[in-house]
Formats: structure tokens, C-alpha cells, sequence
């Protein structure tokens, strides 16, 4: 097996959802669309799930004439933990493993039907699509491969969003921030975000990191009516081997 000098990997959670073999490159740039064929024809992918800097339009044409085709955007934010801090409003706490069956169906509802890359490709199941962020959230609660922490937020005696917690470095991602359709006006988003950047400067984090759909109004509202920094963006494509 050939060793490649690239950001890719066989993705087994994705296999898992949709029954096929699925890789993940991250940061690909048209020196490494050789790389990228040569991973895939060895490892018999059916599809791979790249990801391209927004700035690198010369690779974004390189890769729709490699077959590859254009499926979402991605902004990524970033914000200084050391910067000064509204309280954590609400009830908010860490997850325990009984919240689990409730928070894959507050994903469910909350995603059903959201335009992701995995949605915009009509060649993916859609029911198994709506499965990803449920599969998602559960992966974060029971692997600290996905995330470091989930905190619930409560309303009403009720569990309504959820956020999954990384640290990296020194930096702290939130994957995944979700909160149920009848909640979703009362600003929990917010109070979420304020406790998952609370809880990253607690260890150690200098910056926290967070992404969003460049259609996901909402999250962009959130996140820069808290000062986040646009940091960079990156298009998702796909590309099939049929065999």
C-alpha cells in the first residue's frame, strides 16, 4: 500500500451511515488531486468527501474537471477566549449517558431535512442523511475521538440543545450546536456558545472555533453577535467511483 502526503482518510462512521466506502481530504490543493485518485483507487473508495480553501479557486476548477462536483460551504469562526465575557445564562450542565436518547432525537428534529453536502448529493440516501447529525451527536457522547465534552442547556424542566466540545491544541471547536424547533427563538444558541467558551478557556484554550453553512443565517447571527471573526472558509465536493 502506497503512503500518501495528504489530509485523507477512510471515514467509518460515513460507511457506517450509508452502507458504501468513504473517504475524508481536508485541505486539498491541485498538487494532490494525483494523491487523492491514487488513495482512492487503492483503498476502492466510492466516494470522497474533499474539502478546498475558498481562496484557492485554481484547485476548485481543477477539481470539477477531475469529476469532482460542488456540494456546500463552510465559514469558520474564531474568537479569543481571554476576551471579555457576557455570564452563562440558563441551565446549563455536562451531558449524562441518560440524555443520550433524547439528544439524538433533538439532532433529528432540529436537522431533519438540512442542507448539508451530504443532502445536496442526490446519489446519498435521504433517509440515511437525516441519520448524520443523530449518529453524530451520539458518536460525542460516547467517544472522546469526537469530542472532549457535551453541554445540555434546559428549558422548562426540559433538555432544548445541546453543544459537543473539542480541544485541539490550543484552540477549542464546537462540532455540533443544536437546539430543538420550539426553542429556538429563546437565544439558547447564545447561552450555549457563552458556556462552551467559558469551559475551553478553563483548559487552556486561547481561541475557540466554530463553523457554519454559509446558508445557516441564524449560527452567523450567533456567533458575530458574540465577536466571532470570520477566519477563513472552505467548499466541500464530492466525487464518485463508480465500479
Amino acid at each position: 500500500m502506497s503512503v500518501y502526503n495528504i489530509n485523507i482518510s477512510i471515514s467509518a462512521l460515513d460507511e457506517e451511515r450509508f452502507g458504501i466506502r468513504v473517504a475524508r481530504a481536508f485541505d486539498v490543493r491541485q498538487d494532490d488531486l494525483v494523491n487523492v485518485q491514487g488513495f482512492c483507487e487503492d483503498n476502492r473508495v466510492d466516494l470522497v468527501i474533499a474539502k478546498c480553501p475558498c481562496s484557492d479557486i485554481n484547485t476548485v476548477h481543477a477539481m470539477e474537471q477531475d469529476g469532482f462536483c460542488f456540494m456546500d460551504t463552510l465559514i469558520y469562526y474564531s474568537k479569543a477566549t481571554s476576551e471579555k465575557l457576557p455570564v452563562v445564562s440558563g441551565t446549563i450542565r455536562p451531558f449524562i449517558q441518560e440524555d443520550v436518547d433524547t439528544l439524538k432525537k433533538i439532532a433529528h428534529s432540529a436537522f431533519r431535512g438540512y442542507l448539508n453536502n451530504y443532502q445536496a448529493d442526490q446519489r446519498l440516501d435521504r433517509t440515511a442523511c437525516d441519520e448524520v447529525y443523530p449518529s453524530w451527536t451520539e458518536h460525542s457522547c460516547m467517544s472522546s475521538d469526537m469530542a472532549d465534552e457535551v453541554l445540555v442547556v434546559e428549558k422548562d424542566c426540559s433538555i432544548a440543545g445541546f453543544l459537543t466540545l473539542k480541544v485541539q491544541g490550543d484552540e477549542v471547536c464546537g462540532p455540533l450546536l443544536c437546539v430543538a424547533p420550539r426553542f429556538q427563538s429563546m437565544s439558547l444558541s447564545r447561552s450555549l456558545m457563552v458556556a462552551g467558551i467559558h469551559w475551553g478557556r478553563s483548559r487552556g484554550a486561547k481561541h475557540m472555533i466554530m463553523s457554519a453553512q454559509i446558508t445557516n443565517k441564524h449560527s452567523h447571527k450567533v456567533l458575530t453577535g458574540l465577536g466571532f471573526q470570520i477566519d477563513y472558509a472552505c467548499y466541500t465536493l464530492h466525487k464518485w467511483f463508480d465500479r
